[in-house]
C-alpha cells in the first residue's frame, strides 16, 4: 500500500496530465487557478485535483488568525506537497467554504474585514462570470499589505 506523499505524487502526476489532455479541461483549470493565482503551478494543479471549484485556499492557522475564521469540523484538506525544505512533506489548506465566521472578534475587525470581502465579491461576481476582474481587489476590501495580504495591482482586462 502506497504512502500518502506517494498517492498525492501519483494523483500530481496523473492530474497534470488530464488537464492537457482536452480544451475542456484545460478551460476547467484555468479557471482554478485565475482563481488561485498566487500558488504555484505544481500546488495549482494539485488543487484543482482535489477541489476544482475551490475560490480561496489557506492553511488552518491563516484563517483563525489573519481573517478570524475557523475551519469547520470534518472538513477535509486539500493536501499539498511541501518541497521547501530537505525531505517533501504534506501540507494542507483550507478552501473558504470550509470555514465559518468567528462571533466573538468583532473588536479585532477581522468579521469587519470578512463583510467587506463578501461585499465585494457579490459585487464583482459578475466581472468574474464574465472574464474581467475588478482593479486591486485588496483596496476595495480594505487590506493593506501589513494584514499579511499583499496588495495586488493588477488591471481590469478581459481575458
Amino acid at each position: 500500500m502506497p504512502s500518502k506523499m506517494q498517492f498525492y505524487a501519483q494523483m500530481a502526476d496523473q492530474a497534470a496530465k488530464q488537464i492537457t489532455g482536452s480544451y475542456q479541461s484545460w478551460i476547467s483549470f484555468l479557471q482554478t487557478a485565475g482563481r488561485l493565482y498566487k500558488y504555484p503551478y505544481n500546488e495549482q494543479v494539485m488543487i484543482h485535483a482535489q477541489r476544482p471549484d475551490a475560490t480561496a485556499c489557506a492553511e488552518y492557522d491563516f484563517w483563525n488568525r489573519q481573517w478570524g475564521r475557523y475551519v469547520r469540523r470534518g472538513s477535509k484538506g486539500i493536501a499539498l506537497i511541501d518541497t521547501s525544505g530537505e525531505n517533501p512533506r504534506l501540507r494542507y489548506v483550507f478552501d473558504v467554504a470550509d470555514t465559518l465566521i468567528f462571533h466573538s472578534l468583532s473588536k479585532s475587525g477581522a468579521t469587519e474585514k470578512t463583510k467587506n470581502l463578501r461585499k465585494s465579491v457579490k459585487k464583482h461576481k459578475k466581472d468574474w462570470k464574465t472574464g474581467r476582474f475588478p482593479v486591486r481587489l485588496a483596496e476595495t476590501v480594505g487590506f493593506e499589505p501589513t494584514d499579511g495580504c499583499p496588495s495586488t495591482d493588477f488591471e481590469s482586462v478581459p481575458l
